[in-house]
């Protein structure tokens, strides 16, 4: 039986600077599902803006008067209108659409069994999407200890896990703008995942101040110079490696644990 449409579908995504360029790349080519994308006024750098606002007339990008917070909220408020639901079918995308977590979930299950013992995971984390991967992973099973999330200045899980309360303060901007998220949305998930004596017992989470953040690209900067060079024969390389000849056998365990197949 063939299915109409009777809505506009439209993606619409909150963006902390880095990932809704990637959306709007994504769906460059579809010329029926526009992509409207709302990022934090001022507080992104001007290589980000130039990539969010470079893919009309399918894809266009609003600056909101805000943080990444305000965006993510006013994109949940849309979801759940009435009025707009009407008119429109709604695509989420980022974190806060589950579908990409689960690739990333099978990042870590596919990391955690090629070590030969139990290892834990440093994850980077601002709307904690990727952090939230790990965790599922771990709660699926896999061999995982701990997930610690690495944080800038905005301070709300690392206060939570010394406190344990959740009380979000007003997002603060730093050099690491992509991760300016205070009140992520994928904290929810974390609390549906784990009870909260569980959850203080499989992860953790830091904050680094952008002091710290510039004394540590410097310091790469100085022992790896301006650039990495690749390897022409990096290819030769990859077919070479131990990696890729046990990659069949680390897939094989994957797909027994999660009952699918690659």
């Amino acid at each position: 039986m063939p299915i109409y449409k009777t809505k506009q579908q439209l993606v619409l995504v909150a963006t902390s600077g880095d990932t809704g360029s990637a959306v709007a790349a994504a769906f460059n080519q579809c010329t029926e599902i526009p992509v409207a994308i709302l990022y934090p006024k001022n507080m992104i750098s001007p290589r980000q803006e130039k990539q969010l606002t470079c893919w009309e007339p399918m894809g266009k990008a609003f600056a909101v008067d805000g943080n990444f917070d305000d965006c993510q909220k006013i994109v949940k408020q849309a979801f759940m209108d009435t009025a707009l639901k009407a008119k429109y079918e709604f695509i989420s995308a980022n974190s806060i659409n589950l579908a990409r977590l689960l690739p990333q979930m099978c990042y870590f299950a596919f990391q955690s069994l090629r070590s030969d013992q139990a290892c834990g995971f440093i994850v980077p984390s601002g709307n904690l999407g990727n952090a939230v991967a790990a965790l599922c992973a771990k709660r699926l099973g896999f061999p995982i200890t701990k997930v610690v999330c690495a944080r800038n200045a905005n301070r709300s899980l690392v206060n939570y896990f010394s406190s344990h309360k959740w009380d979000p303060q007003p997002t603060l901007s730093t050099l690491a703008n992509a991760m300016d998220v205070e009140n992520p949305s994928n904290f929810e998930r974390l609390r549906g995942l784990y009870n909260e004596a569980e959850l203080w017992a499989s992860a953790a989470a830091f904050s680094v101040s952008d002091t710290e953040i510039q004394q540590t690209i410097t310091k790469v900067k100085s022992s790896i110079g301006e650039s990495v060079q690749i390897p022409k024969n990096l290819a030769e390389i990859l077919t070479q490696s131990t990696i890729t000849r046990s990659l069949s056998a680390h897939l094989k365990a994957l797909e027994a644990a999660l009952d699918i197949e690659f």
